[in-house]
């Protein structure tokens, strides 16, 4: 991230995002499957699927009296995030019950 200054009328400034270096993240979502707002969980962590990279790494925890790994880090490659997906699908049809 840059931040050049530029003389422009009344615009003395300008930030400049270079996205192709990117590192790759690690990221864990924990979540509770049977609280209220279930539907909304499970679309926002299909939204983070989506949005990750192949190179970045996805885990899932559960939590209700205790937490559990439902989901090994594991990079998200087509396979990845077709793994992901389906053990999220699981998480809220056991969660619907």
């Amino acid at each position: 991230t840059t931040l050049s200054s530029h003389s422009m009328g009344k615009r003395n400034a300008y930030l400049s995002v270079n996205l192709t270096n990117l590192q790759p993240i690690d990221l864990v979502l924990v979540a509770s499957p049977s609280g209220p707002h279930s539907r909304l969980l499970k679309q926002a962590m299909i939204l983070v699927v989506f949005s990750l990279r192949p190179v970045d790494r996805l885990s899932i925890v559960t939590y209700s009296c205790v937490a559990a790994r439902v989901f090994a880090l594991r990079r998200m490659t087509s396979c990845g995030k077709r793994a992901a997906l389906r053990v999220i699908d699981q998480l809220f049809y056991v969660g619907q019950t």
